[in-house]
């Protein structure tokens, strides 16, 4: 007999491109544009054809990790297989002829007053049925075939669905109806009595069942289940394992972990749709629970289930738990999924981790020897040398692809390139085609000792496959890779640099080898391969030319080599100069401002409003620098312009674009200016931004015109000229890795040794600009007080 309960009592309150291929189509108009996508860099490459993943993770794809989030897309939620299951279930075992979808609308779209209407039509022929219901072939089934048990169970079920809701919020689950859910189960109880199909007794007891579980009252639940059982002779249903899940959990709940995680097991093994809660609900926490566990299995399909449950633990050894399944089930569901979730494990592994980060540059393309689990790597092929030899498991060919791609990734590439010779004669399976395909592409790329023209045909050919590409997007970084270090090894490091980035990323930090590597590519008298060109000049565009000679330019300009700048400026047609700015370096600011117009307000000085390109400043301050020595009679004023220049075109000043290509306001941080050799990391450049901050020469000059005027009694200019020197001072100091901010509205003490052009222009007090200048900048005027 059941016995009676104090519901209210017992129930308690309920508590997360090949790059080459865009060269090609992308590149020879844009030089803006990189090689490839600046996004979603990889921390490996994967080979694994996803097809063949996707068929093989079918059984159990959560048994995989985050690195396959795309099989969880493409088989859903398991909510959404219970619903699929279910659905097919209604339509095998009750009415075939009606289309999914009208199920569907009947069991989960429909509400209880449609259900309603529909139980009122089964018992007169008068009755309407609600619009949404009309010319639903399921709904005709039921009413032609007078199906008042069908409709009956299909209100019940409706009936009690608000009572088992699970809520994502743990914290704010709603207090349950009892008294409902107690009528509930007793009216389900009187309803299965009186029903006459097996199959809709078998639903009615889910029910029943599963109200008691979520009443939480597990003692229940048991006798509810001990009393429908018997009394059902069909449970060929996957409704029998829901049932069988509600018990498994009262069991866990009371305590019973050993016969709670062997009806997980059953239900793992032959209800696919509940296998991911089973998996989340097996419960062993020693050596002899997984004995007692174990013993309790009826046949090698459950005994085979529990290995691969532990293979899915987080913890669990892929390798061991294989053999084990083998051992007892070579033909399992299970092997195939876990075979290819481990060599996935072993690329990130052996694979294309990294060098020394994760920009493109920093990779490497080649095999990575793993000391720790190099032993593994040859325990897992020799596994599947085994699996494929003995030929007892699902499909041969699979295992001994993967034997071959284990050899390869083993480093043995003699061995790899036999077997998979030897597997294509026995491919026939489109997807397995596909794989051996990639990973003999894989193979013979790695294999490339070094830069060639006969390779450098191979990889044109390589570069063509567009198919292969599209179906393996890692390939294409995998050849990024590859080629860049071959070209790297080969000496070719703009080609290599061309591998992966554009013009556009070397602007931030111009490395000279790079530039000169492919202004090579245009030398038309030197012998070219047809894939170098590619890369280079074909890829580029004529304009790059020019390009990269401003780039080399500016480079010299920024370092204050004004002659070697000026002897790539006359190697270019002077008409071409102007495509590269229009600048007045020369004006005199009092303040710094990098945005700002030439204006007549306060703390602004403007001596001129000419522009000029940037070849015609280098000739400019070259031939001022000349005059100067010369003994020019206006030699002070010629050298303070050539500091001027000087200052307004790095960091601080208004055309610091003269000298460099980008400038970033976060770079003047005292974090960032302790950065070694200047490079400040940045997101959008790959070997980091390489700021203008060198006023050096820029003080020599203004410290120059200081003394020449000051002997020359012009004492306005001198002062002018130490000013400006004091203010170079001050910014050495910032970038020197010495200062440490000490908040905001604090006058910066600068140390004795940053102080020697304040102390000159303190002993030009008696000039106009003195006193002006202390009223205009706050610094200055603190500084004299």
């Amino acid at each position: 007999m059941l016995r009676n309960y104090n519901w209210r009592q017992l129930l308690k309150k309920s508590v997360l491109h090949l790059f080459v291929l865009l060269i090609c189509f992308l590149l020879p108009t844009q030089i803006s544009k990189g090689c490839g996508p600046y996004d979603n860099v990889p921390y490996g490459y994967t080979f694994i054809n996803k097809y063949l993943l996707a068929q093989a993770a079918k059984p159990a794809p959560f048994l995989l990790d985050l690195r396959f989030e795309g099989i969880y897309q493409y088989f859903g939620t398991e909510e959404f297989r219970q619903e699929e299951a279910n659905i097919e279930e209604w339509r095998s075992r009750v009415c075939e002829a009606a289309k999914p979808e009208d199920i569907r609308y009947v069991v989960y779209g429909t509400d209880m007053n449609e259900l309603f209407l529909l139980q009122s039509a089964a018992r007169d022929p008068n009755a309407s049925l609600p619009s949404t219901m009309r010319n639903n072939e399921f709904v005709d089934y039921l009413l032609g075939l007078d199906c008042k048990e069908t409709i009956d169970y299909l209100v019940f079920a409706k009936r009690c669905e608000p009572h088992v809701i699970s809520y994502a919020d743990m914290w704010e689950q709603p207090e349950r109806n009892v008294d409902a859910m107690e009528i509930l189960i007793e009216e389900g109880r009187r309803q299965f009595k009186r029903t006459k199909s097996h199959y809709i007794r078998l639903r009615y007891a889910f029910q029943v069942v599963r109200l008691a579980h979520y009443l939480k009252d597990y003692e229940y639940t048991l006798d509810l289940y001990d009393f429908f059982m018997p009394k059902i002779d069909d449970k060929n249903s996957l409704i029998y394992y829901w049932i069988l899940g509600h018990r498994a959990g009262a069991l866990r709940a009371l305590g019973q972990n050993v016969e709670s995680s062997y009806l997980y097991t059953q239900i793992f093994s032959k209800c696919p749709n509940r296998r991911q809660s089973a998996f989340r609900s097996f419960l062993i926490r020693t050596d002899a629970e997984w004995e007692a566990c174990y013993l309790m299995c009826k046949d090698d399909d459950e005994r085979a289930a529990m290995y691969a449950i532990r293979a899915g633990n987080a913890k669990g050894r892929l390798l061991l738990e294989m053999q084990n399944i083998y051992g007892v089930n070579p033909k399992s569901d299970f092997l195939e999924m876990l075979l290819l979730k481990e060599v996935r494990n072993l690329e990130e592994s052996f694979l294309g981790y990294p060098a020394n980060g994760r920009l493109r540059h920093q990779r490497i393309a080649q095999l990575i020897p793993k000391d720790a689990q190099g032993q593994y790597l040859i325990d897992l092929q020799e596994f599947a040398r085994r699996c494929r030899l003995e030929g007892k498991v699902k499909n041969k060919t699979l295992w001994q692809i993967a034997e071959g791609y284990l050899e390869f990734l083993a480093g043995d590439f003699y061995k790899a390139t036999k077997t998979l010779d030897e597997v294509q004669r026995d491919v026939v399976n489109e997807d397995l085609k596909d794989q051996l395909q990639i990973f003999s592409a894989v193979l013979n790329l790695a294999s490339i000792e070094e830069m060639d023209g006969e390779v450098e045909d191979e990889l044109l050919d390589i570069s063509r496959d567009k198919d292969l590409i599209s179906r393996y997007p890692d390939f294409q970084e995998y050849f990024y890779d590859r080629v860049a270090e071959l070209y790297l090894k080969a000496g070719r490091p703009g080609l290599a640099f061309r591998a992966h980035y554009s013009l556009t990323d070397l602007r931030y930090n111009p490395d000279l080898r790079i530039i000169d590597d492919l202004l090579a590519t245009f030398d038309e008298t030197a012998e070219r391969t047809r894939f170098e060109v590619i890369l280079g000049r074909d890829t580029l565009g004529e304009s790059a030319k020019l390009e990269l000679l401003d780039m080399k330019a500016t480079y010299y300009m920024a370092r204050g080599k004004l002659r070697e700048a000026n002897v790539i400026w006359k190697g270019m047609d002077r008409a071409e100069w102007k495509r590269f700015g229009a600048f007045n370096p020369f004006v005199e600011r009092i303040r710094d401002c990098v945005n700002c117009d030439n204006d007549n307000g306060r703390g602004f000085i403007v001596d001129t409003v000419d522009s000029y390109s940037k070849g015609l400043i280098v000739e400019m301050l070259l031939n001022t620098d000349r005059d100067s020595r010369l003994g020019d009679e206006d030699a002070p004023r010629l050298l303070y312009n050539m500091g001027l220049a000087l200052y307004n075109m790095s960091y601080f000043g208004h055309e610091w674009a003269a000298m460099d290509h980008f400038r970033s306001g976060s770079s003047y941080s005292s974090w960032n200016l302790k950065a070694k050799n200047g490079v400040i990391q940045h997101p959008a450049a790959p070997f980091g931004n390489k700021e203008n901050f060198n006023v050096s020469g820029a003080r020599n000059y203004f410290e120059e015109a200081y003394e020449l005027a000051f002997a020359k009694e012009q004492y306005e200019l001198a002062a002018k000229a130490a000013f400006m020197a004091a203010k170079c001072e001050q910014k050495q100091y910032f970038t020197s890795g010495l200062y440490k901010s000490r908040g905001y509205n604090q006058i910066l003490v600068l140390p004795e040794e940053y102080t020697t052009n304040y102390k000159a222009l303190r002993g030009l007090a008696g000039t106009d600009f003195y006193r002006f200048i202390v009223e205009e900048c706050k610094y200055f005027g603190a500084y004299v007080r």
